[in-house]
């Protein structure tokens, strides 16, 4: 199931920076600015829609979106949500215990206790 949500994400990646640099690219080149412009919106939209997991905040019209920080405790490989501070994670755990044993990290949260874990 993983391998296959890996590969419709990918897709829809591809799709969306098809839209964002490619066919916007050909309404640039025809002069049509309006319809350039929704090929952009519609690109950036479908990219940050992608990657939906991974952000943490998403403005309206003027179209602003923050990703998630994670961070991977090393020795049991648990990816968790960094909490605002900064200094802990989401669900608690202080990172300056022992801050050699975290670094920061790109990918999904996997950590399944309260705060941390996807509610999407």
């Amino acid at each position: 199931m993983h391998l296959k949500e890996s590969s419709i994400k990918d897709i829809f990646a591809i799709f969306s920076y098809t839209v964002l640099l490619g066919i916007s690219s050909i309404f640039g080149f025809m002069n049509m600015v309006g319809e350039m412009g929704l090929a952009i919106l519609a690109g950036s939209i479908g990219l940050a829609f992608a990657n939906i997991d991974k952000i943490s905040k998403f403005k309206g019209a003027g179209f602003e979106a923050e990703m998630c920080k994670t961070v991977l405790h090393k020795p049991t490989g648990i990816v968790h949500k960094l909490a605002e501070d900064g200094k802990t994670t989401s669900c608690g755990v202080d990172l300056q215990a022992n801050p050699k044993e975290w670094a920061v990290s790109t990918e999904k949260v996997t950590c399944t206790h309260n705060g941390c874990k996807n509610d999407a």
